[in-house]
């Protein structure tokens, strides 16, 4: 679902903190938007504008900040667990000071994040097949 202007707007605009998992903002001008303990779980940042924003206390955990421009962008106590950083803009934006990026560790977490996703793939083929041979009517799930 992309979201128009307006709805970006009327969306950043609310009082927060803002439920914004897994949401969709790939490419949107999020310039010094307050963002502060915004729920941002799983989502889309990729070329995202988020100059200027203040994410203080914000759980980006598993966000795809990749392309995105945080120049100034307050990070303070964000959650920053697993977030995808390739190619992400870490500028000077007015006097506010650059967050340190240690880029040997984001080639860990990315080797983390592959590790997780294909256990989680695997779990999700053992489970299938699991339900494949259950005979049909094993479990209804009322109590006769």
């Amino acid at each position: 679902m992309e979201l128009t202007q307006y709805q970006l707007y009327d969306l950043i605009n609310r009082p927060g903190p803002l439920w914004l998992a897994k949401i969709d903002l790939s490419e949107a001008n999020l310039e010094f938007a307050n963002l502060k303990g915004a729920n941002l779980y799983h989502a889309n940042l990729r070329n995202a504008d988020l100059r200027g924003a203040n994410l203080e206390e914000a759980n980006l955990c598993c966000a795809d900040m990749s392309g995105a421009n945080l120049s100034g962008a307050n990070l303070k106590n964000a959650n920053m667990t697993d977030v995808n950083l390739i190619n992400t803009v870490f500028g000077t934006f007015g006097n506010s000071e650059v967050p340190h990026f240690d880029e040997s560790k984001q080639t860990e977490r990315e080797d983390s994040f592959a590790r997780r996703r294909q256990r989680r793939e695997e779990k999700i083929v053992r489970l299938d097949k699991h339900r494949k041979q259950q005979p049909a009517g094993a479990y209804s799930g009322v109590l006769k």
